[in-house]
């Protein structure tokens, strides 16, 4: 006796091009089972680019919309694969809101005085933002190469999962975006 099971519901089952294929009959549960699958990797690409959990919440609904608006554009099957097109659109999204994004440094909160934490308070967030400019001259897969490796901790192996990348494309990423940022060292001496 054969039983067929209804794996219609079940998220892990249905590969992404199947939900895709229903997404663009204007399935809505189809939909919902794709968001709760990339919600987490989504959001979490965005506050690594954000910093921000607000901003990267935003990002999120807005990659989603764009999901949506797009699925008749979607080519099943096709060359790309979606998750490498989803994480690509995150990045845009996120690079659209940080170019929106001001940084706000309330000069009452660092207390101008002329003591030493002052300065040292001052000299960090400077060295930081300099060090941001920087990585943001670079590629953008670099520069959340660099990100992920260094402030986060995260394995190379972990990176390359996150990025839909091969663990020798992340070491490369990395070793390429820290040769470039080498050209301006002497933009961050003045900060030591």
């Amino acid at each position: 006796m054969t039983i067929i099971t209804d794996t219609t519901t079940d998220t892990g089952i249905l590969d992404d091009d199947v939900l895709l294929e229903r997404i663009k009959r204007d399935d809505q549960a189809a939909f919902s089972m794709l968001m709760e699958r990339y919600r987490d990797k989504i959001k979490g690409l965005a506050w690594r680019l954000l910093y921000n959990d607000e901003a990267a919440e935003d990002a999120l609904q807005e990659v989603f919309c764009a999901v949506w608006q797009n699925k008749d554009k979607w080519e099943i099957g096709g060359a790309a694969k979606f998750s490498t097109w989803i994480y690509r659109v995150t990045v845009n999204k996120c690079v659209d809101v940080k170019r929106k994004m001001r940084p706000q440094v309330d000069i009452d909160d660092t207390n101008l005085s002329t003591n030493a934490r002052a300065e040292r308070i001052i000299s960090a967030k400077q060295m930081e933002k300099t060090l941001g400019q920087l990585l943001d001259t670079l590629p953008e897969q670099q520069a959340l190469a660099l990100r992920m490796y260094y402030y986060e901790d995260k394995k190379v192996e972990d990176i390359a999962a996150e990025l839909d990348n091969t663990e020798l494309g992340v070491r490369s990423l990395i070793k390429r975006g820290k040769a470039a940022l080498r050209l301006y060292e002497s933009d961050l001496e003045i900060y030591r």
